[in-house]
């Protein structure tokens, strides 16, 4: 296609022997010389997959000046990029006028590229190395057998379509756009979610009240307002596609659904098991980790859906619980009383009959529904945040796929002259 031309990674570097160098011997940049301050240390921490996070600046170490100085040819500045010789080799870095700090000292797990700039934009080939196509002959070209590696002689080999200088320019203006509107919307996420978790914490404690709601709040054992049951069988491996009907396994109340479930995406065509009922609470009945993260419950309304093994089922009295502000008020409030009542270290199991011994306050079932609706509200906003967010990532692959590979060209006056 006009005005694209083939060249090795090599060729786009700048000149002079450090253009292209890897990190520093292990020996001479090993934990002893790690300082609280100074020139900072790029380590495989610091870098990501992700074509958005260009360069971590959390949990460096630092260098003396005088240390740092001694491995001038490791060192890298703005618009310089960065890859990992072992390991996540697919991980890129670039240093741009969001780092940090002016110059920064590679590993001995890194090499870098500076980029000539009357020849290549670094922008643009941090995008193109960053790209799915480029990610995949990295990582189908490593050495290495049991940890994957990619070499400086690799690299160096690495072929780039390259359009005009002011083509590169373009496109990574156009993806830069994509990545501020991502960015915008991963701020405003965490704005709603943070805004989100303290009107919970106060509506669910009684320290904020809705209009209309007064009084104290008796408190009860949920015993004496909810019946506990378990889940049964149902492996991971009975989930199919397009399965007769509706299942719901322990993993996914930690990974897939949040305080209510209006809607279940797992199918089986298992035919025994424990069925649901509309308006039953479930909650995780083991974990690897940490026994605070058992405290997470939904609220189920939808009837007949097949419950796995290790989920514990709450069924409240829908006279006097809302599901959706039980599901929440366990979740938020009863986090720690959750965790002291499970057991074990390896795997940590919570047992329903546990459950049912907490005491809980109990505002009457019309503040708990408004409580629920005010909550549910939130939740619904954030998915639909969430949703937006995925889309812009999926246009920005899309771009990528296109812009990166000359399918589609940002053709101007000053290109096309």
């Amino acid at each position: 296609m006009s005005g694209l031309r083939i060249v090795r990674a090599a060729q786009v570097a700048a000149p002079g022997s450090t253009s292209m160098a890897t990190g520093p011997f292990g020996s001479s940049i090993s934990s002893r010389f790690f300082r609280r301050s100074g020139v900072p240390v790029i380590r495989g921490a610091n870098l990501s997959t992700d074509s958005s996070v260009r360069l971590s600046d959390e949990n460096l170490v630092f260098l003396d000046p005088s240390k740092a100085a001694e491995l001038s040819r490791s060192t890298v500045r703005s618009g310089d990029l960065i890859f990992t010789c072992w390991g996540t080799i697919n991980q890129i870095g670039l240093i741009d006028e969001s780092a940090g700090y002016n110059e920064y000292v590679i590993s001995n797990k890194q090499m870098k590229l500076t980029p000539d700039p009357s020849v290549a934009d670094s922008e643009f080939l941090y995008y193109y190395f960053s790209a799915p196509p480029m990610q995949r002959e990295i990582l189908e070209g490593s050495i290495g057998s049991s940890i994957p590696g990619f070499n400086l002689t690799r690299l160096r080999s690495l072929e780039i379509e390259l359009p005009p200088l002011v083509e590169q320019k373009r496109i990574a203006e156009a993806m830069n756009d994509a990545d501020a509107f991502i960015r915008s919307l991963e701020r405003l996420i965490s704005k709603r979610q943070a805004i989100k978790e303290g009107m919970g914490l106060q509506l669910l404690a009684g320290h904020l009240r809705l209009p209309g709601f007064y009084g104290t709040w008796p408190a009860v054992e949920l015993s004496s307002v909810a019946s506990g049951s378990r889940g049964s069988g149902l492996s991971k491996s009975a989930v199919v596609r397009h399965g007769s009907r509706k299942c719901l396994l322990y993993g996914e109340l930690f990974t897939t659904y949040g305080r209510t479930i209006r809607e279940v995406r797992s199918r089986t065509n298992a035919v025994s098991g424990v069925a649901s009922s509309s308006g039953q609470v479930l909650l995780p009945g083991s974990t690897t980790t940490v026994a605070r993260d058992l405290a997470v419950a939904s609220a189920l309304m939808v009837d007949d859906v097949l419950i796995g093994g290790d989920v514990n089922v709450l069924s409240p009295d829908l006279r006097r619980v809302d599901p959706s502000w039980l599901a929440h008020f366990l979740t938020v409030r009863r986090k720690e009383e959750i965790a002291a009542i499970a057991q074990g270290i390896t795997i940590v199991h919570l047992y329903v009959k546990s459950i049912l011994r907490l005491a809980i306050p109990l505002p009457s079932l019309a503040e708990q529904q408004a409580m629920s609706a005010v909550l549910q509200d939130a939740d619904e906003v954030l998915a639909l945040l969430y949703k937006r967010l995925q889309k812009a990532r999926l246009i920005k692959q899309g771009m990528m796929q296109e812009l990166l590979t000359g399918r589609t060209r940002l053709m101007s006056q000053e290109v096309s002259a």
